[in-house]
């Protein structure tokens, strides 16, 4: 775009929606028919390719210094639902909009691959098919188990992002026990919240529904990273996540 006919606009630009799928929707034709076999094809076309559009789509936002309202859809599958998470927390470190960023919404369609197998198995599998230029853009391999801290190091800081909305099928309810499984699992998506201090309005959808040891009825402590973050905000709806056609944003106002 830089040179090009928007070149006169990009700068103006204040609000975008990204949308990013490794798979398509409904009864489509998947761009990964079936995953587990697809691992074992080396040079496998279609993996190289949803990569390397990803890769464009991380590096179109560079484009965009004066945002202030960012939609994100990204489909993802289980085995790198981590390492793409962080590829988006590294487009928006290296961004010039980090600092004028007022909204953000991201939505995370997740598909199973395993068929059984670990996700540290699938990934590392899936990830010897790539070129070296998209192994380099996913980067290494993401533990299991990588917590809410250990993404600490990744979340770039937000001074005036003001209004988050995280809709995420797997997303564990933020005032679940932090020890729990799901939160150990999903919960490093919260880590974002840490690093936003004007921090005032909190959607979450989920089907991840808080069970009878809710924080509310046993009085399990929140993570003390999002206990100080909960101190601020003034308005937080969490939400059941429906079943989606496709990739359309859920109302959030």
């Amino acid at each position: 775009m830089e040179g090009g006919s928007l070149e006169h606009i990009r700068r103006y630009t204040k609000s975008i929606r990204l949308i990013w799928l490794s798979f398509k929707w409904g009864f489509q034709q998947e761009v990964i028919d079936n995953l587990g076999d697809a691992h074992l094809c080396l040079g496998d076309s279609d993996l190289e390719e949803v990569y390397s559009d990803l890769r464009m789509k991380m590096n179109v936002l560079k484009l965009f210094p004066s945002l202030r309202t960012l939609r994100v859809l990204l489909g993802v599958l289980y085995s790198t639902e981590k390492a793409v998470y962080s590829v988006f927390l590294k487009a928006i470190a290296d961004s010039g909009f980090r600092d004028t960023l007022k909204e953000l919404e991201l939505r995370i369609e997740s598909k199973s691959d395993t068929m059984g197998r670990s996700l540290d198995e699938i990934y590392k599998a899936s990830y010897l098919t790539l070129s070296k230029e998209n192994q380099e853009f996913l980067g290494g391999m993401i533990p299991s188990g990588y917590t809410l801290k250990s993404f600490k190091n990744m979340t770039p800081d937000l001074p005036v992002l003001k209004k988050v909305t995280l809709s995420i099928y797997n997303l564990p309810q933020p005032t679940d026990d932090p020890g729990s499984k799901p939160f150990t699992d999903f919960g490093y998506y919260y880590h974002l919240l840490t690093s936003a201090p004007e921090l005032r309005k909190l959607y979450v959808n989920t089907l991840i529904i808080p069970g009878p040891n809710s924080p509310f009825e046993m009085g399990i402590e929140l993570h003390p990273d999002l206990l100080r973050v909960f101190s601020k905000i003034k308005n937080f709806a969490p939400q059941d996540l429906p079943l989606l056609q496709g990739p359309r944003y859920p109302k959030t106002n």
